[in-house]
């Protein structure tokens, strides 16, 4: 995300939706194979249920950037810190674990 802001100049917004959609896809493998151990279910079935998880993540990711950005005025960087650990833990662990990976 500091990469594409700041050396690139793409917009913050941009960053996060390009960071959460290279990070989703990593973690998608990295969470089927070794966190959640759940490769016994086919794999088209949990891509589905994934993809419905990231993309409400993302949502989340970006407004919240956004939110804190714009209307609190926090840097662009400590809003994605910020939003990422909470999103992270009252979200995206819960809905893998009981939804994705079940």
């Amino acid at each position: 995300m500091l990469f594409l802001t700041e050396i690139t100049g793409f917009w913050y917004v941009i960053s996060v939706t390009f960071g959460g959609i290279t990070g989703g896809l990593i973690s998608f493998f990295l969470s089927r194979n070794w966190a959640f151990e759940k490769k016994d279910e086919r794999m088209s079935e949990q891509a589905l249920r994934y993809i419905f998880t990231s993309g409400s993540s993302l949502l989340l990711n970006i407004g919240g950037v956004y939110v804190l950005t714009e209307y609190f005025g926090s840097h662009y960087a400590m809003s994605k810190v910020i939003v990422s650990a909470v999103v992270g833990i009252f979200f995206n662990f819960l809905m893998f674990r009981y939804f994705v990976f079940r």
